[in-house]
């Protein structure tokens, strides 16, 4: 009978450490800015909602496009006098544990020079993030922002580009792994859905990140030209695609093909 009962203790105890596991979420949120830029200025405002009955400890990990931690910054809880504290030099930040159900925000202080690259978020909850890129000018009024749903880390997606009407696209990249490095594959197919107008390859080193406007990868590409980026990856990466219209942003779905 006690070795029955230490048996089911122990698998009782192997169940719970899957589930666990499990719950794990890492979500990956592929572009984030702040600082300075001229007379602008930029920051971004991350809502992490809590899913679970039970408070979540949630832990940002900040990264550049080389794959460097990213500090220097500091991150202001939003509503009312919220705390703020600074990233540490291990570019962590680890905000106060999130009660039962509820949603916090968080937004960097723009304040010291220019910063990009992207966020790992990760928590043994589950939790759902949204993150915001806000522009500033030098009197602190709102000139643009963008509300980002982050996707789900992929191998192979596209997205439809239309660059007609003075419009840009943005990309960003980013590879999560730690130690592999991700090639991704480029083409733009023009709008017959046939004819491959541009083929690019971005290696993404572990850890790091890219950001470029579709003419900066296909230069041969005219300004008013619509089609569809399809990207291929050899490890899984998330990816952002922004329409840009003068100050104006709005992030474009990228849907995933496998």
């Amino acid at each position: 009978m006690i070795i029955r009962n230490m048996l089911t203790l122990s698998l009782a105890a192997l169940w719970l450490q899957g589930a666990t596991a499990l719950a794990q979420t890492q979500v990956c949120v592929p572009q984030f800015l702040d600082g300075s830029a001229g007379p602008f200025q930029w920051r971004t405002t991350l809502v992490l909602q809590n899913q679970d009955q039970t408070q979540a400890q949630v832990r940002l990990n900040f990264y550049d496009n080389n794959g460097d931690p990213i500090h220097q910054f500091e991150m202001r809880r939003r509503g009312g006098s919220g705390p703020q504290s600074q990233v540490g030099p291990n570019g962590q930040f680890d905000p106060e544990p999130i009660r039962a159900r509820a949603a916090v925000a968080y937004q960097s202080g723009g304040q010291g020079p220019m910063q990009a690259g992207y966020v790992m978020i990760q928590s043994q909850s589950r939790i759902q993030v949204q993150s915001r890129i806000q522009l500033f000018d030098e009197t602190g009024n709102i000139l643009s922002e963008a509300i980002v749903i982050p996707g789900q880390q992929l191998r192979r997606a596209g997205f439809y580009a239309d660059q007609t009407d003075g419009a840009g696209i943005g990309l960003a990249l980013a590879n999560p792994s730690g130690n592999q490095t991700a090639v991704c594959t480029l083409e733009v197919i023009g709008s017959d859905g046939v004819t491959v107008l541009g083929t690019t390859q971005i290696p993404l080193a572990p850890h790091s990140q890219t950001a470029q406007l579709l003419f900066e990868l296909f230069p041969s590409l005219l300004t008013d030209e619509v089609g569809f980026v399809r990207i291929t990856c050899s490890e899984p990466v998330c990816a952002l695609a922004l329409h840009l219209r003068g100050l104006q942003m709005a992030q474009i779905p990228v849907v995933i093909e496998e």
